[in-house]
């Protein structure tokens, strides 16, 4: 999966294409990172969730599985489950790219752990700094988890977004 930097690289690009901007920007961007809060990238949320639950992926196909669930909202361009939809998308294609090309190279043999830390050391690289982007009050953030908390995967507080703000503030995010 893409890192941080890289959904919200594209999260960025995408609020620019929908003009969206000011604290609905803040909170386009942080949505664009959502799917991943509950898989403990973030220390110590306060409910860990499976991968596949968050991304969708029962049945191998988490953005359409998404869409058919969310369906309206996403065609209404709502924000929240617009970026949720991107996220999903993006993880989708740079996986299956990924993969795909590495059979054809002269890493198509090894073991599938050293692929994984090939292909986030690619992420890494080409980063972004996405440093004091996202900074939420503690009331901000509570306003921000009921939202989110609107999609049936997600199951966030207010402390789980500001410790997202902390990893992003400090530049953590890939680490």
């Amino acid at each position: 999966m893409p890192s941080w930097n890289t959904h919200l690289e594209i999260g960025s690009r995408l609020a620019d294409k929908l003009n969206i901007v000011g604290k609905k920007r803040r909170e386009f961007l942080l949505w664009s990172i959502l799917p991943d809060i509950n898989n403990g990238y973030v220390n110590h949320p306060h409910i860990v969730k499976a991968h596949e639950e968050t991304h969708y992926n029962y049945g191998g196909d988490g953005p359409a599985n998404f869409y058919a669930e969310n369906k309206s909202k996403i065609d209404k361009k709502e924000p929240l489950c617009l970026a949720y939809f991107v996220h999903l998308i993006a993880d989708d294609i740079f996986n299956k790219d990924f993969y795909h090309r590495i059979k054809t190279t002269q890493y198509k043999d090894k073991p599938e752990e050293e692929l994984v830390d090939l292909k986030h050391n690619d992420f890494w690289l080409y980063g972004t700094n996405f440093r004091h982007i996202l900074d939420f009050s503690k009331e901000e953030a509570e306003t921000l988890a009921k939202k989110a908390n609107q999609i049936r995967s997600v199951d966030i507080n207010s402390d789980d977004i500001l410790e997202v703000v902390k990893i992003i503030e400090l530049d953590e995010i890939n680490d």
